[in-house]
């Protein structure tokens, strides 16, 4: 059967802007609130402020505008950084109630210290890539135009590259982080994908919550998952979560078409053992290398840190599935067998990644 391999794009998709309008909502509620500022709720929006613009405050509109570009590239910090940067304009105009001819001026610089911001009117945006990310992107490239040994051959060395470069980032205090919402918003999110994320913080150097939003326009609580990590993980842990879920539904139709009516009610047993079944297969790969390399676990002890800065109140959920019916097996067999194709930037194939899978192609 042929595998479905996601696109994911270089743009964001429209529901991950949105979690992102949602966390900054949230974010300038607790921002005024901690730092008794009495602000009023301000509208924000993400938008194409192009490459020099991070960030805009519109007194008439009450309208904080973020730079799309800072969302897609920025580091949390960064980004929480400009976002108390135009809150102090916002503060200067709707709290001091004065007139500055300067915008950064005596005013600003008030106001940047009632909210605990540097007055700054820019932040570092000429980070160079890591050049082990750059070796295991073009080690992934050239394994799809080998013969089947030498695929197999660069595949399992971008593994083990990927597995080093973790390491290495693990032991060193400089690494940039960020988040980045994943999935779309939702009412209700399947429980067999808190398998896919916790498969992702296993397996995949990130950090993962599932989040709520709250809109006027719907009654109750809307959900969403969020990933923590270096940039370069987090596109690898975004490419995995899609390619698991449009396998999960394209091997489930074939496998319904092959035994009948007799299970057409079971998609979420087999969806289960399926991811149960990759869990597995992965489980022995990173095993093989921890005992190669003298890793008992691996931990990156500022990614904790800033895991818990960013979420101060969070519970941890595991999902588990009891395994009591042949479906179930059949769905752990498929997940034994599924097989992570690279995705290459260019020509539209989608983000770039490193993947701890299938050493065959």
């Amino acid at each position: 059967m042929t595998l479905l391999f996601p696109v994911v794009p270089d743009k964001m998709q429209p529901d991950q802007i949105r979690g992102w309008v949602f966390k900054l909502y949230d974010l300038h509620q607790k921002i005024s609130s901690e730092q008794n500022l009495l602000l009023k709720k301000a509208q924000i929006e993400i938008a194409d402020l192009g490459k020099t613009i991070l960030g805009t405050w519109d007194k008439d509109k009450r309208l904080i505008s973020l730079s799309l570009n800072l969302i897609q590239e920025g580091t949390y910090s960064e980004i929480v950084e400009v976002f108390k940067h135009e809150m102090a304009h916002q503060f200067v105009d709707e709290v001091l109630c004065r007139k500055d001819n300067r915008p950064h001026g005596e005013l600003f610089v008030l106001a940047c210290k009632a909210i605990g911001v540097s007055s700054k009117a820019s932040v570092r945006r000429d980070r160079v890539k890591d050049k082990q990310v750059s070796k295991v992107e073009k080690l992934l490239a050239l394994s799809t135009s080998m013969n089947q040994h030498e695929a197999e051959l660069a595949l399992a060395k971008a593994q083990e590259l990927s597995f080093k470069y973790n390491i290495e980032v693990s032991s060193k205090s400089t690494s940039e982080y960020s988040l980045r919402p994943l999935g779309e918003i939702r009412k209700r999110i399947p429980s067999y994908e808190w398998k896919i994320m916790n498969i992702l913080s296993e397996f995949y150097f990130v950090k993962t919550l599932k989040t709520y939003h709250k809109d006027e326009s719907h009654t109750g609580l809307l959900w969403q998952f969020e990933i923590y990590g270096t940039s370069h993980n987090i596109d690898t842990a975004e490419y995995v979560y899609y390619f698991l879920r449009n396998n999960a539904e394209l091997l489930w139709k074939g496998y319904k078409k092959a035994q009948g009516k007799s299970v057409s009610r079971m998609r979420n047993v087999f969806f289960n053992g399926l991811l149960d079944g990759f869990r597995q297969k992965l489980s022995a790969e990173q095993d093989a290398l921890k005992a190669k390399y003298q890793v008992k676990r691996l931990i990156d002890p500022a990614l904790e840190e800033f895991y818990h800065v960013c979420n101060p109140r969070i519970s941890r959920r595991s999902v588990s599935y009891r395994a009591g019916s042949d479906v179930y097996v059949d769905g752990v067999k498929k997940g034994q067998n599924l097989k992570v194709k690279p995705g290459l930037q260019g020509n539209g194939s989608g983000r770039s990644g490193l993947f701890l899978t299938d050493k065959s192609m």
